[in-house]
């Protein structure tokens, strides 16, 4: 293990496809699905006396901070429809909405039934 986040070794991956109508929730779910198959296989392979496995896998990227994701979810007047639809995609999870600031005024997106 090391200090920084998604800096170590990559031990294993497991790829799902990611569909059209998923959002954070459903990806997150069939995550925690797949995280719970490769700790059933890494601690097998450690009870059986393997080693450690590592996969050919790299970061390719530096996670994103706090401060970058809450950008992410600010929308702008000046976004195309699609781009909007993405990020309330990309940024809506239970208590974290998309918003949008109007002349100092915060609009939180609220979800319709």
């Amino acid at each position: 293990m090391v200090s920084q986040v998604d800096a170590g070794n990559i031990v294993a991956v497991k790829k799902f496809k990611v569909f059209k109508t998923d959002n954070v929730a459903s990806i997150l779910s069939r995550t925690h699905d797949h995280l719970l198959s490769l700790f059933y296989d890494v601690v097998s392979a450690i009870i059986s006396g393997e080693k450690l496995p590592t996969a050919t896998e790299k970061w390719t990227r530096k996670p994103f901070s706090r401060k970058e994701l809450n950008n992410l979810a600010r929308l702008s007047t000046d976004m195309t429809k699609d781009e909007i639809v993405k990020r309330i995609r990309a940024t809506t999870f239970g208590a974290w909405k998309p918003t949008i600031e109007i002349h100092g005024f915060v609009f939180e997106l609220k979800e319709s039934k």
